[in-house]
């Protein structure tokens, strides 16, 4: 199926790169959402700390109030020290989980926005950076989290790592600090749904998480957005809910364009009726008339490429024949 070319134009806010990585630069670890694992984050920290970086732990981790990383008010304390430390440069989160939604009300975006630095994450993490992108004005990362076991490589695939780097420590992708420039996205495996071009804003991330800002303060501007969707052990009648909720809350019709990453484990029960993830897909994303790309690597499995969210990129579904799905 093919498109024609599509092209954002709705937040004109000027968006930047924060500053990249240097080596004995200092990393703050914070924990936004669940506990994460101590020994996964102890070989993450020596990885670090290997690649030349300093490292500050933000709070308490480990601390463990159910499901969360210690209560709301402390874990959104530890992210606003990280932020208003003049000496930190990056702040990576150390999992998701679940929880980053309820420190927003806690944050003060406008002291954030004056002190843009590198945040990372995904999964629950989404709506930190959505809160970002519609809140401030640099781009955050999508990446993958110190939980997943930097420095381990049977967690932790090569191409994932040199990915994360290659964003964060490159100083060519922030040669003119300016995030409105579009840098094309390399499709390094997929499909195409529907063939076209676009360029937009990059927005979105975890897909059940994503969905929960909707009719919030915190949910982007997605007029002309690229919108990037993955998820993780949800059946396709719940991703079908998902996307439901998405169309007729007018943001599917936004779009400039689609990218779909991983969706691990989201299958059917076989003894079950369902529609197929695929099924699924097109039938939301299949007569937008926008591009759209299926199966990029990012998200809950291996690899799992960082993504710059906020960013303005080029998305060119056409000629599929160039690419070519790898781990």
């Amino acid at each position: 199926m093919k498109t024609k070319s599509t092209t954002g134009a709705a937040d004109c806010r000027p968006t930047h790169f924060p500053q990249p990585l240097c080596t004995g630069d200092l990393i703050a670890i914070v924990a936004p959402a669940s506990t994460p694992d101590p020994d996964s984050i102890t070989r993450s920290l020596e990885y670090l700390r290997d690649r030349g970086y300093r490292i500050r732990i933000g709070g308490d981790p480990f601390a463990k109030r159910g499901y969360l990383a210690g209560d709301d008010r402390a874990r959104a304390d530890s992210l606003m020290s990280a932020f208003t430390d003049p000496d930190v440069r990056a702040i990576l989160c150390a999992r998701g989980g679940y929880g980053t939604g309820r420190i927003l009300e806690f944050l003060d975006f406008d002291t954030i926005s004056r002190n843009a630095k590198i945040v990372a994450g995904y999964s629950d993490i989404t709506v930190l950076h959505a809160a970002i992108a519609s809140q401030c004005n640099f781009v955050t990362y999508h990446s993958p989290h110190p939980q997943d076991g930097w420095g381990c490589v049977d967690q932790l695939c090569q191409q994932t790592c040199d990915s994360f780097w290659s964003q964060l420590e490159s100083p060519s992708i922030f040669d003119d600090r300016d995030g409105n420039a579009p840098r094309p996205l390399e499709l390094v495996s997929g499909t195409a749904l529907v063939e076209g071009t676009a360029e937009g804003r990059l927005l979105g991330g975890n897909l059940a998480v994503f969905v929960t800002l909707l009719g919030t303060r915190f949910m982007p501007d997605m007029r002309g957005a690229i919108l990037f969707l993955e998820d993780i052990g949800e059946r396709p009648y719940r991703v079908d809910r998902y996307l439901s909720q998405l169309r007729l809350s007018g943001v599917l019709k936004q779009l400039a364009g689609v990218i779909l990453g991983h969706f691990a484990d989201c299958t059917g029960d076989p003894h079950d009726d369902s529609l197929t993830l695929d099924e699924v897909f097109a039938d939301y994303f299949g007569d937008l008339g926008i591009p759209v790309w299926q199966g990029y690597p990012s998200g809950h499995a291996r690899p799992n490429l960082t993504l710059p969210l906020g960013a303005t990129i080029r998305l060119d579904t056409n000629n599929t024949d160039q690419y070519t799905d790898g781990d």
